[in-house]
């Protein structure tokens, strides 16, 4: 009586477990791809897997995660574009309108402060590669400012904007501000005063938005 064979589709006999040749296959593909390996002089040998690196160790997460800016998933050193126009616009806009500076128009003590953003136009986002920060902006503004009196704040001495047709992340800066002033009629101050002191103005805008850049590249 010729002996039982079996095939890996029959299985062994009295295995009554299905033959699962998906699994067949992959399971010779893993052999054949471990033999190769070694051929390549590559250690194969399983390696045990600390607590830390299996995710684990919790204060270990949250030390990388804080290292690392951005997304949640880009903690791995990936490449990400975060667009913030909204926010830096509203961040300057909130800035300039807390901003303000003491001034000298003529020979009276001043208070230079900014009424209103009229414009404030253009794109920011936030680049980050490798966990580190790279902000950039293109933005277009003016705003409006008065001049007022120390001693009185009821008397505006005089008025005026400051505004930029572009002012961009690799100008370092160093941007080309205008400035527009005159005096309020009654006042006793001069239009050239008040020109005069309206230049802190510039320091102000570039103050206040080198602040939002800073604040928006470490969200």
């Amino acid at each position: 009586m010729a002996a039982a064979s079996s095939t890996p589709e029959e299985g062994v006999a009295g295995d009554k477990k299905p033959f699962d040749s998906a699994h067949y296959k992959w399971a010779e593909e893993m052999k054949r791809r471990g033999e190769e390996l070694k051929a390549l002089g590559v250690d194969t040998t399983p390696k045990a897997i600390d607590a830390g690196s299996a995710g684990g160790d919790d204060a270990g997460d949250a030390l990388a995660k804080s290292k690392s800016k951005g997304s949640a998933w880009n903690t791995g050193g990936t490449w990400e574009d975060r667009d913030t126009t909204e926010w830096l616009k509203e961040a300057l806009t909130t800035r300039l309108l807390a901003a303000g500076a003491d001034v000298a128009v003529g020979a009276r003590a001043a208070r230079l402060a900014f009424t209103a953003v009229d414009k404030c136009e253009g794109s920011s986002s936030v680049v980050y590669v490798r966990g580190k920060a790279k902000p950039g902006f293109e933005i277009k503004l003016k705003a409006s400012f008065s001049l007022t009196a120390t001693d009185d704040a009821t008397v505006v001495l005089g008025k005026g904007t400051v505004s930029a047709d572009e002012m961009c992340d690799y100008d370092g800066y160093d941007f080309d501000l205008s400035v527009r002033a005159s005096a309020e009629a009654g006042s006793g101050a001069t239009s050239s005063d008040c020109k005069r002191a309206a230049g802190k103005s510039k320091e102000l805008v570039t103050e206040s938005l080198r602040a939002a850049v800073d604040e928006m590249a470490s969200m």
